[in-house]
């Protein structure tokens, strides 16, 4: 059946017109930055493939290090707060109190461990940086962060660990004492 008979009518096709095209000037105050050309050297595609992949591998050991520490708080909050809603009809095993420790060591063991991949990483990319930008204008990321390193973040990761060690010991001592006279 055609569209006619069934009274359906059809409709022109509109026509598809390309919206014109707009003029895109720079305002007149904008600069657009560039890098000094003098000084700086040619790397092989090796090498900046190298950069890039120690960059992310750099990135990606510190996304673990904060999962370390996210995930140790987690399980001992998970531990501890399993145990306390099971201490009846008979108290857990005091061993169980215990469990939170391991997170917590385990944890700064493998935190450190990332700490030591991180460094002769970010010492080899100085040295691409130092190939790339012999007159050192401008620094690379990592020549940067030599220069200006806040050391608040190992700091933080130290003393975060150093707690987390620290109270996963006391309070089952404070537990046990308490719970199992």
């Amino acid at each position: 059946m055609s569209r006619e008979r069934e009274g359906l009518t059809t409709l022109p096709k509109p026509e598809v017109t390309e919206p014109p095209k707009a003029e895109v000037t720079q305002h007149p105050k904008a600069e657009v930055a560039e890098l000094p050309k003098e000084g700086l050297t040619e790397l092989p595609d090796f090498h900046l493939q190298q950069y890039d992949w120690l960059k992310k591998e750099i990135g990606s050991a510190i996304n673990e290090a904060y999962a370390l520490e996210r995930y140790a708080v987690i399980g001992t909050g998970a531990v501890w707060a399993w145990l306390a809603t099971h201490l009846s009809p008979v108290l857990p095993p005091k061993i169980a109190w215990w469990i939170p420790l391991l997170f917590a060591v385990f944890g700064a063991l493998r935190s450190l461990a990332l700490i030591f991949t991180i460094k002769p990483k970010a010492t080899y990319m100085r040295k691409l940086e130092d190939e790339a930008f012999p007159s050192q204008k401008p620094l690379g990321w990592e020549r940067y962060y030599e220069k200006e390193r806040r050391p608040f973040v190992g700091t933080t990761m130290t003393v975060f660990w150093l707690l987390l060690i620290g109270v996963t010991s006391i309070f089952p001592c404070y537990i046990i004492q308490h719970l199992y006279r």
